[in-house]
């Protein structure tokens, strides 16, 4: 995030157009769902013939975590939590 900061404010600054144009919230859409699905395929192995309801919220799950994470990171990084401390709250272990 930190090598990559202006793409990560300008796909914030893009969250508020969809409200007003019906074609970019379906693009918008389509998106966050091959988003949960990389996701759901990267982090906890689930392939093309996994339940779909599971892959997408599991895929929602790391997708808050990621978008949360960026949104910290770029207005509070001096507060926001390191990837050990997402590691260990996501496990339920204490920080």
């Amino acid at each position: 995030m930190q090598a990559n900061r202006q793409l990560w404010f300008v796909n914030f600054e893009g969250v508020a157009y969809p409200q007003h144009d019906e074609k970019i919230r379906g693009m918008n859409a389509r998106g966050q769902q091959a988003a949960r699905t990389a996701l759901a395929q990267a982090f906890a192995r689930l392939g093309p013939d996994a339940d779909p309801d599971r892959v997408r919220i599991v895929g929602s799950h790391y997708y808050s975590l990621l978008v949360g994470v960026a949104l910290q990171w770029l207005t509070d990084p001096d507060n926001a939590p390191t990837a050990a401390e997402i590691v260990a709250a996501d496990q339920g272990a204490r920080v």
